[in-house]
Order: C-alpha cells, then structure tokens, then sequence
C-alpha cells in the first residue's frame, strides 16, 4: 500500500512539471513537493497554502495535484479519513468539469487501496472498476493487469475465491512470462485455487514459480503455499520441508515487508505443529515470532492474522501446562484484538465516504446561499455547534428516568466534555490567529489553524466516549501543548515519560483527564516565569494502577490556594474519577503538592482495567 502511494506521488510530482499550469504556482507546487522528505507537517500546511491560491486562480489542475498531495500526506500520518476526503474531492472535480486529468486512475487506484485496507470492500470495488474503466479507454494494458490484479484481492479477501480467481485468469491471459505482473498473478491464482481446495493445480502452479528464474522474489511464498497444500494433504514431512524453506530464505531479507511475510509463515508453520501435537516446536517459533512484531509499528499490524501469534501461544501453553501463561497470552491476544477492531471501527469508510456525498447533496441544494466558510470560522462553527449540541444533550437528559449512578455518571461526561471544548481556550486560540494574521504572520496562522483543527477533531471524534487510549489522549494533549507554545512568547520546553510495560495503544483511561492540569501548570505555573519553563508528564504503573505525575518550575503556589483556585476542567476532573469510584469501584486519587517559587506537582492516580 505504501509503496503504491509513493509510486502515484512520483507521477504526480512530474505531472505538475510537464503540465498546462506554469508560473508561480508550479513553482509552490514544487517546494509542497520536496518538503515532503523534510517535515510532513510543514507539507501539508503548505499544501493548504497551495489549494487556496490554485482556487483563486481558477488553476484546476493544481486544485487536484494539492489535494492529491494532501491525500498523500494524511495517509502517510496515520489520517486515512482524511485522505478518503482529499482524494474524494480531487475525483470530484476531475467527474464534475470532465476534465482530462492524466492520472485520474491512479487517483481512483489510491482511493481503493485505501478503502480495501479498512473493510470497505463494495467501495473498494467500484473505485477499481472505475480507474480500470479509465485504463481501458486509454489502452493502456500494464495499468489494466495492475488494477485488476488488485481488484482479485479484495474479492479474496472477502472471500469470493471463485471471483478472484475468474479475474486473475483474465488478466493472466493479457500477459507473458516476460511481463512484469505474470508471476505475480500466477502466485495469486495458485492461492486462490488453494482456498477452492484445487490442491494439484496449486503445487503444479508453485513447481513452475520455483523453477522460473524470473520468479526468483516470489519463491519463499511458493513454498508457503505448497507447505500449506502438503498440509491439507496430510503429508506431515512434506510440510515442515516447505515451511523450513520458506523460513529461510526470508531470514535473509530484513525489509519490512519480508518481516511481515515471515510473521505470517511462522503463524501458519506454528499451527501445522500445534496440529500434530508439536508443542515445543510451535513454542520456540512463536517466541521468535513475537520478537519480530517488535519491528512492525503498531499503526502497520492491520491484519488480524498478527494477533493469532498470541492466540496460537496462549494454547501451546495450555497444553504444556502453563496455565499462568497461557492467560497471560489470552488476555494479551484480546487486549491487541480490540485495540485493532476498535481502530477500524474508529474509520467506518463506507460512513465517511457515504457523508461525504450526502454533504455535497447538501450543498448543491444550498448553492444559491453561495456559503463559503474559512478555516477560522470553520473552526468556530466546530465550537458553537457543539456548545449548543451539549446544551441540548443535557435538557433532554433532565426528562429521563435513569438509575441515580448512571445519570450522575452520563451528567459528569457531559461537564467534561464542556470543559474539553473550553470556550476560554477557544476564543483564544482564535484570537490568536486574528493576531498572527494582522501581523502579517500568515505562516504562523496557518501552522496554528492545522494544529488546532486536528485538536477540535480529535476532541469531537471522542465527545461519545467515557475512555480513550492512552495513546489518543497523549496525541491530543500534544496538540494542545504544541498551540500553547505557539501563544506563549517566552515559551516553555514539554517532556513525556512512559514507563515501559505500560502499552499505550492498550491502555485505557478517562478522556482528557489530563489535559486540565497541563492547562494550570502552564497558565498558572510556567507563564509567569521570566526565563523558560519546563512541564514534565510522567506515566508509571503501581499495584494496578496508573499514575500520571504532572510537574512545573512555575511560579508555585501553596496547596490550600490552589484546592481553591483551581479551574473548573480540575474540579470536572476531580468530580468524573470520584464517580468512577461510586458507580464502578474504581479507585481514584488526586494530590498536589506546592510551594511558592518551587513549582507545582500534581499526582492522579486510576484504575488501569477501566472498562468502556
């Protein structure tokens, strides 16, 4: 997949060159383009510089290539939604002014790539069937291969082996074994005849990959394959000769992409020998296995496949007797299994994509309004819509006839998502950016406005939930301090510290329960300072719970002071883990400690089995 988007990021990058728009705007195109390989965050405020000047001047063509570049960038940050949207306008405009855009299926091919990745596979279906649509007027027969080759994958994947394997057929027949793609899909159809249980089709097919010079990169997967074959077949040495093979040859390459590929032999090997009662064997290249999923980012382990490494270990122990292991690996098997459903679940791409069209319905039939909203009042609207929305909320909440825990604890939410959305902060950060604009700081506003709408974002996609990863809340409390620092002219320096067996991607925690106390320790703690302050957030785990320590060199203030002065996010803070307490049994404590001159120091202290 990522590979696949570089490759379209090169031919956009010479597009722009060669195309109709001269001048200025190629010229920014251009600096959008190498600032790529420097700072993603820097591209894509530029990129959105870039749209707006390319919409002025009417200049169309660098209208798609910014949103192409935008599209490009939110993926490559772990923002697939938004690369959904970017590339859904960029077709838009391409479809609605019929224009003739070179690389318009490739923009299609990008669009369903992604899709595929998330589960959407109908969408995934129709964006290749419209870029191969594309291909097919313009004869172009490499990019037809290409496009259906992907296209039999995601019939695979749900599991229309036949479809995927009628598609394969046809392109197979578009190709020679001098083409670029030929082996490629021979590998593909010989899996698919696996699935369909045409088991001697698949070691013909595999025999002719491992005697095919030109084949020599597909050879580990054509002893997979026949081990997995051998294995249906009963042929118990058979089976542990290929998957050995395999294994070797992929020890050698230390990519990527060859250590996700050996992940995957040794859970399919690890299943052959828990199979046949070989414990031990199972258990040594599980552990070898778990070694190596150290290497993958936890963002890139998007197949469940990588999870029944934990699941396969949790039974090899059982087996052995291990019962306090084989639970460890149960629990650790869950835990990484719903950290996965639950980031899926987060970009429901049939939703977004569905949003999307029903929002430019909207907008066509409200067209004589000619509404045109800027990112400032975007953002404002953001504000005011919720603010209303919450007040709304809790009106009707007074007419329900709930339990007395629950009301209470639903109510608590509500404060807090308020104090989230502080109206202070909000009216703030945009006076702010009126500020930066009239000093004639358009960088600055712009860097500013990115950063705040991903914070507004990330505190709306999470307005409904009573817990968060610890990894999203770090990821918007970095935003928040990153916009503080950019108010605060003296600055302050921010350190984080997370104790090493605490998983941040597993780990659960009350939302924005943070963020009220790194709000005091900069307003009333580190601004008052004459030289620079610091903050540190220290997250450690003792007796099962989670401490989260935060700590200034500001100005200070004693503890009685500062129990009385505290704003209201501490006191909604305070309020939401002592209910927490009552209604779930769920131990809480908040300390400070502080003296004036000597910085301030506050300790909260939660159950780390908070359940959503």
């Amino acid at each position: 997949m990522v590979l696949r988007l570089v490759i379209s990021l090169s031919l956009v990058l010479t597009l722009s060159v060669t195309g109709q728009a001269q001048g200025k705007l190629d010229e920014e195109y251009r600096k959008v383009s190498n600032m790529l390989k420097v700072d993603m965050d820097s591209a894509l405020v530029m990129a959105n510089q870039l749209l707006e000047k390319a919409k002025e001047a009417n200049e169309l063509r660098i209208v798609i290539l910014s949103l192409w570049l935008k599209a490009y960038v939110s993926y490559q940050t772990d923002q697939p939604d938004d690369a959904v949207l970017n590339y859904l306008e960029a077709i838009r405009y391409i479809d609605e002014l019929k224009l003739d855009f070179e690389a318009s299926s490739t923009l299609c091919g990008n669009l369903a790539n992604i899709l595929r990745e998330y589960g959407s596979f109908e969408l995934a279906i129709e964006y290749y069937n419209k870029a191969i649509e594309i291909e097919i007027f313009e004869r172009d027969t490499f990019q037809i291969v290409r496009l259906n080759y992907h296209l039999a994958r995601v019939y695979r994947e749900k599991g229309n082996y036949a479809k995927s394997l009628d598609v394969l057929n046809a392109i197979l027949s578009l190709s020679t074994p001098k083409s670029e793609y030929y082996y490629n899909i021979l590998n593909r159809v010989s899996v698919s005849l696996f699935y369909l249980e045409e088991y001697d089709s698949v070691l013909a097919i595999t025999r002719t990959l491992l005697n095919a010079p030109s084949a020599s990169n597909l050879i580990d997967d054509a002893y997979q394959n026949r081990a997995l074959t051998f294995s249906k077949l009963g042929l118990q040495d058979s089976t542990i000769f290929n998957y050995n093979r395999a294994l070797k040859i992929k020890k050698g390459d230390t990519s990527q992409y060859r250590i996700v590929s050996k992940i995957n032999t040794i859970v399919d090997f690890s299943d052959f020998y828990i199979s046949i009662g070989a414990f031990e064997e199972a258990k040594g290249l599980l552990h070898e296995g778990e070694e190596l999923m150290k290497e993958v980012p936890v963002n890139k382990r998007n197949e469940e496949w990588y999870f029944e490494l934990f699941n396969l270990l949790s039974r090899v122990y059982s087996e052995l007797g291990d019962v306090e292991k084989s639970e460890w690996y149960s629990d650790k098997y869950d835990s990484e299994l719903e950290a996965f459903t639950r980031l899926h679940k987060r970009y429901n791409m049939d939703l977004i994509v569905q949003n999307y069209f029903d929002q430019k319905e909207k907008e066509e039939r409200a067209a004589s309004l000619k509404f045109y909203g800027g990112v400032v009042s975007g953002g404002l609207l953001i504000f005011l819509t919720s603010f209303f929305m919450i007040g709304k909320i809790r009106r009707n909440r007074t007419n329900r006839k709930l339990e007395r825990n629950e009301a209470e604890k639903k109510l608590a939410e509500l404060k807090a998502l308020k104090a989230q959305i502080n109206p202070h902060f909000l009216f703030n950060s945009l006076n702010s950016i009126q500020s930066f604009i009239l000093e004639d700081e358009k960088n600055m506003a712009d860097e500013y406005l990115v950063k705040y709408g991903k914070l507004i974002r990330k505190i709306l996609d999470h307005s409904n939930e009573l817990t968060v990863t610890l990894n999203d809340e770090l990821e918007a409390l970095q935003l928040y301090v990153e916009l503080e620092q950019l108010r605060i002219k003296e600055g302050f320096d921010f350190e984080v510290i997370i104790q090493e067996s605490i998983d941040p991607y597993n780990a659960m925690i009350p939302s924005m329960v943070i963020q009220p106390f790194i709000e005091n320790a900069i307003w009333h703690g580190v601004s008052g300072l004459n030289g620079k302050g610091k903050i540190k957030l220290t997250i450690s785990e003792h007796d099962d719970l989670i401490e989260v320590r935060v700590e200034d060199n500001g100005v200070g203030f004693d503890t009685n002071s500062y129990q009385n002065s505290a704003s209201k996010g501490v006191r909604l803070v305070r309020e939401r883990l002592e209910l927490l307490k009552e209604s779930a049994g769920q131990e809480s404590v908040v300390e400070i400690e502080g003296q004036p001159g000597e910085g301030t120091i506050v300790v909260l202290r939660f159950s780390n089995n908070i359940d959503e």
